[in-house]
């Protein structure tokens, strides 16, 4: 008969090795079901249908006409822009505030309060911000308006939800959508994700050579998976809180595709990677034509947790993991520091 101790260690590691083996059948059980569910389905091909949809599927969300009222930011933001953007001069900061003032400065693409977009470039950077704190949100505009105006972008920001019975993954979808009908290039940033490097543009990463994104549609990082040397091949894991799209046929229909087919997906964790995993499967030539796979740490370099890769002047910085208070008070407390 073993001892008492030699029981209590027994025990703690068999429960273990049972909660593994649990958690490798939930595994299995949803590949099984991906794999079940789209192998009956017939998932069309963007370029079958890129030239079918002749608007989105938003019929209750469409972009304001030019000459309807424009909403400009409230006078608290323009005075905090007003004082973070000191580097960029007095002359820069006075247009700034006066193009304001005369509503012209800001284009309103949902109805207030739902959203806002803040300056003019055919580059938009987009970042749902959906139940986040205050100070947080507020530290996050001040990152994401300093470096549109240091290379004259245009940031816009969706705060409710625009798809009520469906997770936020749906929402940035739609609000992808909805901008790819009059910005040429947008660039999709999670609540988590901060710029770190203001002076990295996205014209300078879409012109790397090696990786061939000047014809490319789409542009999404590869996972945390692997060390941020590890370039990735056609079949890379792909991470979704940082990617490029251009204004094309083939990107919208690919964006409706990813609402019409795999809704479902959305509402499990992490399934709007496994999304993006299915499609590749079905169209794998297709997908490679159209979607450039980049290694993340060009624009999507993980921080601050199990995967901490991030480096000094690295672009972007993922605080991934979890979504909680603590996680956003910390973050606050970090731009707080970084700002004095």
């Amino acid at each position: 008969m073993g001892s008492p101790k030699a029981a209590r260690i027994r025990n703690p590691t068999s429960r273990r090795m049972i909660y593994q083996l649990i958690l490798l059948c939930l595994g299995v059980s949803a590949v099984y079901v991906v794999v079940s569910k789209f192998g009956r389905t017939a998932i069309p091909s963007a370029s079958d249908v890129s030239g079918t949809f002749q608007k989105t599927a938003l019929p209750r969300y469409t972009v304001m006409d030019e000459n309807e009222g424009l909403t400009p930011l409230t006078t608290s933001e323009m005075l905090e822009m007003k004082n973070e953007l000191g580097a960029a001069g007095e002359l820069r900061r006075t247009a700034l505030v006066r193009d304001a003032e005369k509503s012209n400065f800001q284009e309103r693409w949902i109805e207030k309060p739902s959203s806002l977009c803040y300056g003019h470039g055919n580059i938009t950077i987009l970042t749902v911000t959906v139940g986040l704190p205050k100070d947080y949100l507020s530290g996050l505009r001040r990152n994401r308006f300093a470096y549109v105006n240091a290379h004259g972008y245009r940031y816009c920001e969706v705060m409710t939800s625009l798809d009520f019975d469906q997770p936020i993954s749906v929402t940035r979808i739609k609000a992808m959508l909805l901008l790819l009908s009059f910005a040429d290039i947008v660039v999709h940033l999670d609540a988590d994700v901060l710029i770190m490097n203001k002076s990295v543009s996205i014209e300078s990463i879409l012109a790397l050579r090696p990786y061939n994104m000047s014809k490319k549609d789409a542009i999404y990082t590869n996972d945390y998976t692997v060390l941020r040397d590890v370039d990735p091949d056609e079949m890379a894991l792909i991470n979704t809180a940082v990617y490029i799209m251009r204004s094309t046929a083939w990107s919208k229909a690919f964006l409706e595709i990813q609402y019409r087919f795999f809704r479902w997906a959305f509402q499990r964790k992490l399934w709007n990677q496994q999304a993006l995993a299915v499609y590749r499967l079905k169209h794998h030539v297709e997908f490679a034509e159209h979607i450039a796979i980049v290694p993340y740490r060009l624009l999507n370099v993980p921080c601050c947790h199990e995967h901490n890769y991030y480096q000094r002047g690295d672009f972007i910085a993922h605080f991934a993991g979890g979504n909680n208070r603590e996680k956003y008070d910390d973050l606050s407390i970090m731009m707080l520091r970084d700002k004095s």
